[in-house]
């Protein structure tokens, strides 16, 4: 059950990509499940063929250990080949402790309401932080290993451990998420997934774009200044802007080929974004372009009133409230006071760190 939570969750955590791709995840979960069958380990048959031959613990080992590994975000080939890694590792499993004769339907039946189960409650909590990650994952441990208990009439000894297991996770995490939702998480808690940790002035991040109508876009942006609660940032889009120079400023792919993988433009007007939607660093943006930025900052057009920001969903404000980064405020790069400073050099470039003067400090 474990390794059914656990592959069902990499799934979701690799189709995070977009704001539908969350329904790959969907389709994709049941045929790993189904793969790995983790229900047919604590069978009987299952544990008689595994004490026979124990060397076939190393397939669900490996899967579980590839799990873990896929969890961090980096570049789509290599998830790629990792998930083909983890189906492999799966399929030699359920080779190794299927034992002849299995009906395989009530199994199937099994793995797709697991996979259901998980790919709803990860879904649910994408953005969340470990609280709420928590309890999902101790509600779906307890329901789980009880409707596998009932579907294969099979009573293991280990399921009072999973429901107390799955009781104690739940409590914890309803505790702590009452706790954050009252004072807010800790000052120093990053996203799920992500390393890196706070946003700075100047450096390109991937992050998942609010739009007016409640969806969201995953794209690169240039982070520019910061408050409580989100940070305001450049977006940057490969669509040709060339007819609108006053609102657009051109990226040269050989400038910005650390970050960038083709020609783009930067959208010259400020977005709020919560912390919740950073997902990964791409790295700093070109020193020639921070010092433009900030020393021609009137060019940056203020865009939070018309951006929808104070309509949003109760739903999305709770997810804004549970992850609300309440960390030491990031340098802003439309910030600071008076001249320019250097940037210390075991930080990445971030353009300036001090705001200019007459512009109040946002709280």
């Amino acid at each position: 059950m474990l390794l059914d939570a656990g592959l069902a969750g990499t799934l979701v955590v690799l189709s995070l990509g977009g704001p539908r791709r969350w329904l790959v995840g969907l389709l994709l979960a049941p045929v790993c499940t189904v793969l790995a069958a983790p229900l047919l380990v604590v069978l009987p048959q299952g544990r008689a063929a595994l004490a026979a031959q124990p060397w076939w613990w190393l397939g669900p080992a490996a899967a579980v250990l590839l799990a873990w590994w896929l969890t961090p975000r980096g570049p789509a080939p290599r998830r790629a080949l990792r998930a083909a890694a983890l189906l492999i590792a799966a399929s030699v499993a359920v080779q190794s402790v299927l034992p002849s004769g299995t009906a395989m339907w009530p199994v199937i039946s099994a793995a797709w309401t697991g996979a259901a189960v998980c790919v709803a409650a990860w879904r649910s909590t994408d953005t969340v932080y470990w609280p709420g990650r928590l309890l999902a994952t101790g509600i779906v441990l307890g329901a789980g290993s009880a409707a596998g208990a009932a579907l294969t009439d099979q009573h293991s000894r280990l399921l009072p451990a999973f429901l107390l297991l799955s009781a104690y996770l739940s409590a914890v995490g309803l505790a702590r998420l009452i706790r954050w939702m009252r004072a807010g998480p800790p000052r120093d808690q990053a996203p799920p997934g992500v390393r890196s940790w706070p946003p700075v002035g100047g450096e390109v991040w991937n992050v998942l774009v609010p739009h007016e109508d409640g969806t969201a876009k995953d794209r690169p942006v240039l982070v520019w200044d910061y408050a409580d609660t989100h940070a305001d940032v450049l977006k940057i889009t490969s669509q040709d802007k060339s007819h609108l120079p006053r609102h657009y400023l051109p990226l040269s792919r050989d400038e910005w080929r650390a970050t960038l993988t083709k020609p783009s433009w930067l959208d010259l007007t400020a977005v709020p974004v919560p912390y919740t939607a950073f997902r990964s660093c791409r790295g700093a943006a070109p020193d020639a372009v921070n010092e433009y930025l900030f020393l021609q900052s009137d060019v940056v057009r203020d865009n939070r009133k018309g951006s929808g920001w104070g309509n949003r969903s109760r739903i999305e404000r709770f997810r804004i409230a549970c992850g609300v980064a309440r960390h030491t405020p990031p340098t802003p790069l439309g910030g600071g006071g008076g001249e320019a400073v250097s940037v210390p050099r075991h930080r990445k470039p971030t353009g300036r760190s001090r705001r200019p003067a007459g512009r109040p400090r946002r709280r």
